[in-house]
């Protein structure tokens, strides 16, 4: 599966409250169909959050008043941010959506992170890491979140594959993970 959804304190509720489960998985799949492969996200994801319909609002998307910090997109009192680069964005992410739900500006968050893990690291899966992450900092972060984990397979790949003239089969590829 090219991405996972994880929802804390009660995150899928409110999505389902707000009949965002279906948006949230377009979102998803439009995501990981815009950025597999590639190696430059941010223009990508900007665009694929358009196309979603999740930055009609500047001014929704605006964490604090007379500052420049926001989201990448706001849509019926839900908020999403993340950052591909690092896991640990995760945590900028969650200050971010905090800092707005305690504002009572957003009701829930999505934070996308990348499933990418080092060989060094002591935790197996990001899944366990996030779960444990989660349980570990609450109070301190209560926001209503749901989190999802994206494969977006190896940096630059497709780069790499239209050197070799191979682009046909890595758009191939992508179809028959059933993304485009």
């Amino acid at each position: 599966m090219p991405f996972e959804l994880l929802h804390f304190r009660g995150a899928d509720k409110i999505l389902k409250k707000k009949n965002m489960e279906h948006v949230v998985k377009v979102t998803c799949e439009s995501v990981e169909a815009f950025l597999y492969g590639t190696l430059h996200k941010g223009g990508l994801l900007r665009q694929a959050f358009e196309e979603c319909d999740w930055r009609q609002d500047p001014e929704k998307l605006k964490i604090l008043p007379g500052r420049q910090y926001t989201f990448k997109g706001f849509r019926k009192g839900v908020a999403i941010d993340g950052n591909f680069a690092s896991y640990e964005a995760i945590w900028d992410s969650l200050l971010k959506l905090q800092v707005a739900w305690e504002k009572k500006t957003i009701e829930a968050g999505i934070v996308f992170v990348t499933g990418e893990r080092s060989e060094k690291s002591p935790h197996h899966s990001t899944r366990e890491l996030i779960e444990k992450e989660l349980e570990l900092l609450y109070p301190t972060i209560s926001v209503f979140v749901t989190v999802a984990i994206f494969d977006l397979g190896k940096p630059g790949a497709y780069l790499e594959a239209n050197a070799k003239g191979e682009t046909a089969s890595a758009a191939e590829d992508l179809q028959t993970r059933g993304s485009l």
